[in-house]
């Protein structure tokens, strides 16, 4: 228990290495006296090193085995925690749905089982609300947030919203610049910093090229699968808003006719969204459901619709 606590401790001061090696010591412990609680709480903090780290795939696994061991000991306070920590990671990955179900389900969970972390909640709520261009709803969560932490003593928290609205990460004392809440808040108000400075996207009948806001034109040249699948998004979305496709439609739309394993398909399609995201479709594409879609929040244009 004590290797447990002083692991906590130095993950949240941002001492991840030194962290890492109490925790991992005392997971193996726990699994071997089968405490499915405490266990539980170890891998989520080794988890949460993986993802400071950005080994999010590791780290989504770590959480969700996590998960499984809180809900096996039937613990909510723990269940509620590990969910704002996935919740935040679905944010950097920017599957906003699948944040948003976590994120909610948490709010719910720690309003009844430690009060202290709702305003925690709300902050992230916002900064998804924020990345599907909801400003106005943003900033209210944002106000709901810093009225929640005004009830607690949460330095960690507070420093977090702090960050979240704007106010330079330099500012904060230097133990708290290096915490992994803080340097979460960082990473996400850049996400938030970076949107399309206007909601519309012009994309070339054959989505040969596309346009965001008032960015230069991006042209994808010979590459004829990001093409097909870009074209096949812009047309399930213009069909029907916030619809979205399967990731055996986009491997249909990307490679008609090919035949491949479903793991090689979805690995093309991952790739080639990131590409797509790369390319300055970030705050465009987003995870939907068991595929992918343009987001709600973004006015897609055809260019024959578009007047300068």
């Amino acid at each position: 228990m004590a290797r447990l606590a002083l692991g906590v401790l130095l993950v949240e001061k941002g001492q991840f290495r030194e962290g890492y090696a109490e925790l991992f010591d005392a997971e193996a412990v726990f699994q071997r006296e089968d405490q499915a609680h405490w266990r539980g709480i170890a891998l989520t903090y080794l988890g949460r090193i993986q993802h400071e780290a950005g080994e999010r795939g590791l780290a989504l696994a770590r959480y969700a085995e996590a998960r499984a061991c809180i809900e096996e000991a039937d613990v909510r306070r723990a269940k509620g925690i590990i969910l704002l920590f996935t919740g935040a990671l679905h944010l950097e990955e920017r599957s906003l749905d699948t944040a948003e179900a976590c994120l909610r389900e948490a709010l719910e969970i720690v309003r009844e089982t430690c009060p202290d972390h709702e305003g925690l909640a709300l902050a992230l709520l916002a900064v998804l609300l924020a990345l599907r261009g909801a400003e106005d709803d943003a900033e209210r969560t944002f106000d709901r947030a810093e009225s929640a932490l005004s009830r607690y003593s949460r330095p960690l928290f507070t420093a977090l919203l702090t960050v979240l609205r704007g106010v330079s990460v330099e500012s904060l004392d230097s133990e708290l610049q290096l915490a992994a809440d803080v340097r979460l808040a960082c990473r996400l108000r850049a996400m938030m910093s970076h949107a399309p400075s206007a909601s519309s996207v012009v994309f070339a009948v054959d989505a040969s090229w596309f346009r965001v806001g008032t960015q230069e034109e991006v042209k994808l040249g010979r590459r004829k699968a990001l093409k097909s699948l870009l074209l096949a998004l812009v047309t399930a979305r213009q069909r029907k808003p916030g619809a979205g496709l399967t990731i055996a439609e986009l491997i249909r739309a990307g490679w008609p006719g090919e035949r491949m394993l479903p793991h090689a398909g979805s690995e093309r399609v991952y790739a080639a969204i990131a590409t797509l995201r790369r390319l300055g479709l970030r705050n465009v594409l987003e995870q939907h459901e068991d595929g992918y879609r343009i987001s709600a929040s973004v006015r897609a244009l055809w260019a024959s619709e578009h007047q300068d």
